[in-house]
């Protein structure tokens, strides 16, 4: 048939749709750009919608038609498509009254946004990129209309991309209430860390140190996206530690126990579990 055209494209799904032949059915097959293999699915419409797909990903799909006596036509040449990213809904957080503080600056690595104060900032327009492994340093400077106030602070990374910020160790950085300025907090991104875009959430609130979500009275909400990429080659060798003193002195027949090792890696953090032990001691053998 001709005509094949892609519509209603999401992050799991599609519609393909084409001109009628007269008196046929038709097979429908797709596939990911990147895979040699098809998958088949047969239609007596001239649409068929596509489930299951994965998200931000490149397909390919092509259609033929079959007649009632069994023969089919060639395929159609290939349309291409890309299905969206997962659109992910974040709780809401907000402050009420910016009149006294507000952030008014924020710098991580590329990201230098100075703003003025908001109760809450869509600042998802901004993003930068961090390394899965790396150390990144985020500094907030805080901004008071008149009387200098304590301010506490709060930097929250979505790093599994779920549309939480309560998962352990997305809490990346906090402060409690100071009248510090600026304010710095380091942290290191986990290796685990989801690559691509995630959202960061920024929240100063006066006098104590915030929750990611929900409404308080003074202080500001920022938001920023920021991308997570691999590590790349780990070209660092792991450290492996022999636990237990280093001579063991034993008689001959008697008992020896390996008192066992530990090996940390830069990225991969304590990987003992992965250590593999080979051999024997033998303890029949006077010198061994």
């Amino acid at each position: 048939p001709t005509g094949v055209s892609v519509s209603g494209v999401g992050a799991s799904g599609a519609t393909v749709s084409w001109n009628t032949v007269s008196g046929a059915t038709y097979t429908v097959e797709y596939k990911k750009t990147s895979d040699s293999s098809w998958t088949s699915s047969n239609t007596s419409g001239t649409s068929i919608t596509l489930s299951g797909l994965d998200a931000n990903t490149n397909y390919e799909v092509r259609v033929k038609s079959v007649c009632t006596d069994g023969t089919s036509s060639s395929f159609s040449g290939v349309a291409s498509f890309t299905t969206t990213d997962i659109q992910i809904t974040y709780c809401e957080a907000k402050s009420t009254n910016v009149n006294d503080e507000y952030i008014s600056n924020v710098k991580l690595n590329t990201i230098d946004n100075t703003s003025t104060g908001q109760f809450y900032s869509d600042f998802t327009s901004i993003s930068t990129t961090i390394t899965k492994g790396a150390s990144e340093t985020i500094t907030i400077t805080p901004t008071w209309t008149g009387t200098t106030y304590n301010e506490g602070y709060g930097v929250w990374l979505d790093y599994n991309k779920n549309g939480v910020f309560t998962d352990a160790g997305e809490l990346v950085w906090s402060k409690a209430a100071s009248k510090d300025t600026p304010v710095s907090g380091s942290f290191t991104v986990p290796a685990s860390a989801v690559t691509g875009d995630t959202r960061m959430r920024v929240i100063l609130q006066y006098n104590a140190i915030p929750s990611p979500c929900g409404e308080f009275t003074y202080g500001e909400v920022e938001d920023y996206t920021v991308t997570i990429a691999g590590a790349g080659a780990d070209t660092v060798a792991p450290v492996l530690t022999l636990l237990g003193n280093s001579v063991e002195n034993i008689n001959v027949g008697g008992t020896y126990t390996d008192a066992g090792a530990s090996a940390n890696d830069n990225v991969d953090g304590d990987i003992s579990s992965n250590i593999v032990v080979t051999g024997s001691v033998d303890v029949n053998t006077q010198g061994t």
